[in-house]
């Protein structure tokens, strides 16, 4: 009985529950499990392997709490000069199968996001979403070597213009994303 009760409790914390990504240009997808520490850190691009360099492409992330692990990761975005202007953003994306809990973490992470940005002075924007598991916006994603949460974004737009191509927006910057979504919406 101990011994399967320490295996459940084993399953519950090292399984993916949560799976985060943090776009500008770079991509970095986060999965993490029911205690928010991080399980794997991806690089999700050829600009993310540069941002995550000095922590071993990720791999210095792996088991730190979730907030510790984007604090390091906006730290260098900045460093490396990819929020400095007023016009760049970055899109937080969270997926769960529990919405509250996603929508929490979706709070927590962009209160830390704003408090990285703060302190260097940065001018960046934070965008979110809460996203559900969909195997065709993974399927475009991958096609488009982009993020799902990038993907969900770029959906988004082609709901409300459907003459618009994926292909096309998938290249767009994040500024240029919203700034369509919300020309598009007047």
């Amino acid at each position: 009985l101990i011994a399967g009760g320490s295996i459940f409790a084993y399953q519950q914390t090292a399984g993916v529950d949560s799976i985060v990504q943090l776009d500008v240009n770079p991509s970095i997808e986060l999965k993490v499990n029911r205690s928010e520490k991080v399980l794997v850190c991806t690089p999700l691009n050829e600009d993310a392997k540069a941002i995550l360099a000095d922590m071993s492409n990720g791999a210095d992330l792996k088991g730190a709490k979730l907030d510790v692990a984007v604090n390091a990761i906006v730290g260098s975005l900045v460093r490396n000069g990819y929020l400095d202007s007023i016009s760049s953003a970055i899109m937080i994306s969270v997926e769960d199968k529990d919405t509250a809990r996603a929508e929490k973490l979706q709070r927590e992470l962009t209160s830390t996001v704003d408090g990285v940005l703060q302190t260097s002075e940065a001018k960046a924007a934070v965008l979110t979403q809460t996203l559900t598991q969909d195997a065709g916006r993974e399927q475009q994603a991958r096609e488009n070597n982009i993020s799902t949460g990038k993907a969900a974004l770029v959906n988004h737009v082609l709901a409300l213009n459907s003459a618009l191509k994926f292909d096309a927006l998938a290249t767009v910057s994040y500024t240029h994303l919203r700034a369509h979504e919300t020309e598009l919406h007047l």
